[in-house]
């Protein structure tokens, strides 16, 4: 789940489920007309941006899709053309972009690693973010937090220095 300035996002699963639900934050009661019966399957996770709400998982055949805010409907800004070779483990938007943890080794035919970082409109790669193969290991979780990008996951070594699996 994230909360975002329009409602809190939840992401369901079971037979029949929405696979995300929008709450109202004063009385947890679903917003419509948010609709995002689009989508289809498990959702590994989601972020919400001031632009879009971003899900990954099986039911984003690409591996990730962006929706619109207020319906739920996919987006028609360029960002739904991304593709990935399997769907991310993590998620997390924040002004400067879409950050995706990849299971995948492909992007757009592009090589990627275990953490990239998207142009929220595009789709594009942010390539002035660059980690390259920093993580000797899968990045589990991204928290954006001002100017720093807080990573976790099961890495014990960044850029070649061990950590503790917090970086």
């Amino acid at each position: 789940s994230d909360l975002g300035k329009d409602g809190l996002f939840v992401a369901t699963s079971g037979a029949g489920a929405r696979p995300i639900l929008k709450l109202d934050l004063a009385t947890g009661a679903a917003v419509p007309p948010f609709d995002s019966t689009v989508l289809s399957g498990n959702l590994a996770a989601l972020a919400v941006g001031s632009d879009g709400v971003f899900v990954v998982g099986d039911a984003a055949n690409s591996g990730m899709l962006k929706l619109d805010l207020q319906t739920g409907a996919l987006t028609t800004d360029g960002f739904n053309a991304t593709t990935f070779d399997s769907a991310p483990i993590a998620v997390a938007v924040d002004a400067s972009g879409v950050w995706v943890s990849p299971q995948s080794t492909q992007y757009r035919t592009q090589p990627v690693t275990s953490l990239v970082k998207l142009n929220s409109s595009t789709g594009e790669v942010l390539w002035t973010f660059a980690v390259g193969l920093s993580f000797d290991s899968q990045v589990n979780v991204v928290l954006p937090l001002n100017d720093q990008v807080l990573i976790g996951g099961g890495f014990s070594k960044y850029q070649g220095t061990p950590v503790t699996n917090i970086a």
